[in-house]
Order: structure tokens, then sequence, then C-alpha cells
């Protein structure tokens, strides 16, 4: 996401489509 000051923050707001978050570390996706 290039957001994060941690690489793989499961704190980050990732803005991707859902389903996504399956493929990244303790992602979670936000909309």
């Amino acid at each position: 996401a290039g957001q994060a000051k941690v690489d793989r923050d499961p704190e980050e707001w990732i803005y991707l489509p859902a389903g996504t978050c399956e493929k990244i570390t303790g992602g979670n996706v936000k909309s």
C-alpha cells in the first residue's frame, strides 16, 4: 500500500479491493 511505516503493519489501512487482505500478512481491508 506504500503508506505503512512498518512493513505489513496490521494497523495500516490498506486501500485495495476486498479479498486482497488474504494475501497480506495481518492485513485488514477498510472500505
